[in-house]
């Protein structure tokens, strides 16, 4: 990503006149601190989600759909997202991309080798974006670089979710239990926490 070095300074100096300096995560948080800004000058204040809004909705089939929401692009780690989900053998699957284009988004798709379908679905007003997260059965969210993805809890304030986050963790929910799937190595290579949700496992999903 090119930035605009008078952008960057400004918020380099905003940063330094601040007495405190809020962030909505820990790995946002660590971030600030591995820079020299000392814990005192840090507060940590998740993001919110609107349950008036955001409630789970029916699922209308049996799909095991993979949910991506973020601007289609290197930076949120769609690549990872297309090669993991390329490497699947499922008959019940689908990958719903959902998210703005980038200079780099065709491209990406294009190379997208995969047999599971590949579905995009474009910008929805806030009250019809419960159905489509309801309808999820896995969120993916591969960034490479992201302080927090609220989708997280906006998609889980809508169904019950398996979640893969940046540290290669899967954070599964059925039955009211968590799960975690670290990568795995399969015939000497190394593979994502997708192949660790075998049929049983997607079924509960």
């Amino acid at each position: 990503v090119e930035w605009d070095q008078r952008r960057l300074a400004s918020i380099e100096a905003e940063y330094d006149e601040s007495d405190l300096i809020v962030t909505p995560s820990r790995f946002a948080h660590d971030s600030f601190v591995a820079r020299g800004i000392p814990e005192s000058r840090l507060a940590m204040i998740p993001y919110g989600v609107d349950a008036d809004v955001y409630k789970p909705m029916p699922k209308r089939d049996h799909a095991f759909r993979i949910l991506f929401v973020g601007a289609l692009s290197i930076r949120k780690g769609l690549p990872y997202l297309l090669e993991a989900v390329a490497g699947l053998k499922w008959n019940d699957g689908e990958l719903v991309l959902r998210g703005g284009d980038t200079p780099e988004s065709a491209e990406l798709l294009r190379g997208y080798p995969g047999s599971i379908p590949l579905l995009r679905v474009g910008s929805q007003p806030r009250d019809r974006l419960k159905d489509l997260y309801s309808n999820a059965s896995v969120l993916v969210l591969p960034s490479i670089e992201d302080g927090f993805g609220l989708v997280i809890l906006v998609v889980r304030q809508c169904a019950q979710l398996a979640l893969a986050d940046r540290s290669g963790k899967v954070h599964c929910k059925p039955h009211g239990q968590n799960h975690r799937f670290p990568h795995t190595r399969v015939d000497g290579e190394e593979r994502g926490p997708l192949v660790h949700l075998d049929q049983p496992l997607r079924n509960a999903l």
